[in-house]
């Protein structure tokens, strides 16, 4: 307790507190002002946060990792460290760009090499099962109206050319059914029929507003041509 007190009259000593003299203190009508103006303080805080900021965004910009190579320049090869870091950088990248080079590769091949058209598919059956005529004949003649069609579409894949009316009609008959069983069918043969978006914009090409269309004229004369010819009428 005693040295606690003695430590507590040290710190309130009054030899060791400062003092100024109050007339040094300037008056209110003085013309030297020790106090700064408001704007001078938001100018120099201003000021002050400004170099701050830029010191911070040009030591970020130093600490940034360069990913690419063309952004590599000699002061990033100045260390060890730094030419490991990069030389690794650089290796995965030709890798990376080795390997989709080979897959662009393949793709061309793929291309190339493919099958595009129904005679193309038999020759090529022709030559590796060493199929006859009459086999040939048949194949010809199960592939044939709607089912070539499919099977050209088939072979060029997914294409944005037009349907015929035949194969027009059974896509939108079967989407009209049941959409989820026209998926099922669409998937097996390679996406060559038309998807349900596109069978939609069929649909929305159609006027189907209330009253007499052009759609409803033009189907009432079609029925007309294919009905019978009228002989006479009794009228009530």
């Amino acid at each position: 307790m005693k040295g606690c007190s003695r430590n507590m009259k040290r710190l309130f000593n009054l030899e060791h507190l400062p003092f100024f003299n109050v007339k040094d203190w300037p008056s209110s009508s003085s013309s030297k002002i020790w106090s700064a103006s408001p704007a001078t303080v938001t100018a120099s805080e201003n000021g002050y946060e400004s170099d701050v900021f830029t010191e911070s965004v040009q030591a970020k910009k130093k600490t940034k990792r360069k990913r690419y190579v063309g952004d590599l320049t000699s002061s990033d090869f100045s260390t060890s460290e730094k030419r490991k870091r990069n030389f690794r950088l650089m290796k995965d990248t030709i890798l990376r760009q080795r390997k989709l080079l080979q897959n662009k590769q393949r793709l061309i091949r793929y291309f190339r090499n493919r099958i595009q058209t129904q005679k193309e598919f038999l020759d090529m059956l022709t030559q590796k099962f060493n199929m006859n005529a009459s086999t040939e004949s048949e194949l010809k003649a199960c592939l044939s109206g709607p089912a070539s069609q499919i099977f050209e579409r088939m072979l060029k894949g997914p294409s944005t050319q037009k349907c015929d009316p035949v194969l027009r009609s059974f896509a939108v008959t079967l989407a009209f059914y049941s959409p989820k069983a026209y998926t099922f069918v669409r998937n097996p043969f390679n996406k060559s029929l038309p998807d349900l978006s596109i069978i939609s914009k069929w649909y929305k090409s159609v006027n189907g507003s209330p009253g007499f269309t052009q759609e409803a004229l033009e189907t009432l004369k079609i029925l007309k041509r294919q009905a019978d010819a009228m002989l006479c009428a009794i009228w009530f």
